[in-house]
């Protein structure tokens, strides 16, 4: 059985690590000053080959910007509270910034202050131009990393389209959090009325159309 929201809770401690330790791994863009951007009131401490940073010396606040509303945000909240309960030094700061267009406004905004948060909802599509412009880092080192990265079945709990959705040329530069699904309602007694079947082609859908319309 699938977790959900598989991703969030080890990827929050990730995080925590590289924006307490304040250092992208070499050859990476670091990640933008000021504002929000600095997860705040910590030190990390390396403590292996690579000086990646697996323990916090002190409390660390990691601000989200998301979209999620409703049952989402209290679902989303109440995973973030479990996450806190369980590492206490970790605090996360959930920021509801409107719908998904005023999320990407906001961020591109953020951008150019650079006052961009530590963690944000965004659309794949959107990472492509963050990556182009330096904006997020590549998360594969602390993914695959022994100490604070996932196992391999931990990885693969996550479904492997969504997985490989989020990379670029084979290197993670985001996570997948939630997905929609896209349905098509119709109207049973219109459909009646005309005499139209339910379609089930393409062509059939464009006949239904034709017959259906005013």
């Amino acid at each position: 059985m699938k977790r959900s929201f598989p991703s969030i809770a080890v990827f929050a401690f990730i995080i925590a690590a590289l924006a307490a330790c304040g250092r992208p791994p070499a050859n990476q863009a670091p990640a933008p000053s000021g504002g929000d951007n600095a997860a705040r009131g910590s030190t990390a401490e390396a403590t292996n080959a690579g000086n990646f940073p697996t323990r916090l010396s002190g409390p660390v606040e990691i601000t989200f910007w998301h979209a999620m509303t409703g049952h989402h945000e209290e679902a989303l909240r109440a995973i973030a509270d479990r996450f806190m309960a369980d590492h206490p030094d970790i605090r996360i700061k959930l920021v509801g910034q409107g719908n998904y267009g005023d999320l990407q406004e906001k961020l591109t905004a953020a951008a150019k202050s650079k006052t961009l948060p530590v963690m944000a909802q965004v659309i794949e599509t959107w990472v492509t131009d963050f990556k182009q412009n330096g904006l997020v880092t590549d998360l594969t080192p602390y993914i695959e990393h022994p100490d604070i990265g996932w196992t391999k079945e931990e990885l693969d709990d996550i479904v492997e389209v969504f997985r490989k959705a989020n990379q670029w040329d084979g290197r993670y530069f985001s996570l997948p959090f939630s997905k929609s699904t896209q349905i098509l309602f119709y109207n049973t007694d219109l459909f009646q009325e005309r005499g139209v079947k339910v379609p089930k082609t393409w062509d059939e859908l464009r006949q239904a159309a034709e017959k259906l319309t005013f």
